[in-house]
């Protein structure tokens, strides 16, 4: 029998979770959220360290990177939940089931937080680490359990409430920092509390549109922990999968912290931080596309992968013709930072492949269920990143090479998850990823090379020459598309 749904009226707003959005709609709200998560993005990469100065722009830098990963505590119950619910009607989910599920997250995440801020009081760390991981727990303990009903949300296809979440705290966040830039506020760790705080408005949302969940009575805990086993198991394979990918970055920024020093490392997490909000933003787009791909049939599916990666092919080369200008204003706003637009020149190739990868690859990997194949790309690219960027630091001792092993991880990483893809979906992708790394390598060496642009867009014009069917094609329904809309 379905449970009723639950109408919650908090002045006068309707807090109703149904599934009222279109793809297009929920891609919108996603789009939205991103652009005032770009606004933030702007003025964290490039206002905030003109104030905070190296040394704490650093500290800053390793909350935003720890809390990166606080997710992985959930130990892919999160993921397990999505897979599992993934495609299925708000209406017919066992409410009492979930809610048993959730309080099991919620105690978890208490105890696993407070055992690792305590770790770090007695692990000998400098007192700003040292408070740095404890706001990270703090962060962790807040964050985890709403997530884990975002999850919920968005496996029964209403992923426009944490793209209004999102956009809610980021609106938050954006204004605390307009007004932190209006009184030259250079104590970091106020924006550790801030954005901790906005955060919370987030979490906020989430409770009150999670209402007609938690206000059931709560199912059999026995049959909770059975849920929790096996979304762990299904689950932990895409979390690790995800995160494994990210770590490839990730553990080289932790070795350049350890190696050079937390100025060192605020300088490279500077370049990193200009290419993140591209890869969020494919992160939401991937969770609004996930449960529409998951209920297509498969020639459908099908045909809708070859025209998205078809759109990236031709839109993803022009990240590296916009590097040029981007140097220069850069150079001219933050002089202190010229080093890391060093290392831009040699990460930016991580959109393209990342960006592919988020948006495209795991989001079919899913839908099809191939969670061990995602963990064993994503785990050996890990192993092999870390070997190598050991090397790059350790022994070798330079930061480039460093930064260039990282790179061709992952480059390595989305050809080998792009070809093992194709064998199910189809078409080949010999020619696409040719292109694609022959382009970078070449895009990297010039702008190491060279301070003109002109080698780079020569580089792009051949490319678009050489795969000009491609092209045309993409042409041929953009104007469908215009055409179709006036």
């Amino acid at each position: 029998m379905k449970t009723p749904q639950v109408v919650v009226w908090t002045r006068g707003i309707l807090f109703e979770p149904k599934e009222t959005g279109t793809f297009k709609g929920n891609v919108g709200y996603a789009i939205a959220a991103q652009v005032v998560s770009l606004g933030s993005s702007v003025l964290t990469s490039l206002v905030v360290p003109k104030i905070l100065g190296v040394e704490s722009f650093g500290y800053w830098q390793l909350f935003v990177m720890y809390v990166g990963y606080m997710g992985i505590l959930l130990f892919g119950i999160h993921d397990g939940v999505f897979l599992r619910l993934g495609g299925e009607r708000i209406d017919h989910l066992d409410r009492s089931r979930v809610k048993a599920e959730y309080l099991l997250v919620l105690v978890f995440q208490v105890i696993v937080a407070v055992f690792i801020t305590l770790f770090a009081l007695f692990s000998g760390l400098d007192n700003d680490r040292v408070e740095i991981f404890a706001l990270v727990c703090l962060c962790a303990m807040l964050v985890n359990p709403a997530q884990f009903l975002f999850y919920i949300f968005r496996a029964v296809n209403i992923p426009n409430l944490y793209s209004r979440a999102t956009l809610a705290s980021q609106s938050a966040y954006t204004v605390f920092l307009l007004v932190a830039v209006s009184f030259q506020l250079a104590e970091y760790r106020a924006y550790l509390v801030a954005y901790i705080c906005a955060q919370s408005v987030a979490i906020v949302i989430c409770y009150l549109y999670a209402r007609p969940i938690l206000k059931v009575s709560t199912g059999k805990m026995g049959l909770a922990m059975r849920d929790v086993a096996e979304d762990v198991k299904a689950g932990m394979k895409v979390t690790l999968a995800y995160y494994a990918g990210t770590l490839v970055v990730g553990i080289g920024r932790m070795m350049i912290d350890a190696h050079w020093g937390i100025e060192a490392f605020g300088k490279f997490s500077f370049s990193i931080s200009l290419v993140n909000f591209l890869l969020a933003f494919a992160a939401q787009v991937a969770m609004v596309a996930f449960p529409v791909v998951k209920r297509m049939d498969g020639e459908k599916s099908k045909e809708v992968f070859l025209v998205m990666r078809r759109i990236l092919f031709v839109l993803m080369p022009l990240v590296y013709v916009l590097y040029y200008p981007a140097c220069i204003l850069l150079e001219i706003w933050l002089p202190q930072y010229s080093d890391s637009l060093r290392y831009l020149a040699i990460i930016l190739p991580i959109c393209v492949f990342d960006f592919k990868i988020q948006l495209l690859v795991n989001t079919y990997l899913k839908a099809l269920r191939k969670e061990n194949a995602m963990l064993w790309i994503n785990a050996s690219c890990l192993i092999f990143s870390a070997a190598l960027t050991a090397i790059g630091v350790f022994v070798i001792g330079n930061i480039y090479w460093a930064a260039g092993l990282m790179v061709l991880s992952i480059a390595i990483r989305s050809c080998v998850a792009e070809a093992y893809l194709s064998k199910f979906i189809g078409g080949s992708c010999i020619r696409y990823l040719a292109s694609e790394i022959a382009l970078a390598v070449f895009f990297v060496a010039s702008a190491l090379a060279f301070s003109s642009p002109l080698p780079t867009c020569v580089a792009v014009l051949v490319y678009y020459a050489v795969n000009a069917k491609q092209l045309k094609i993409f042409v041929h329904d953009v104007r469908r598309l215009v055409g179709g809309c006036s």
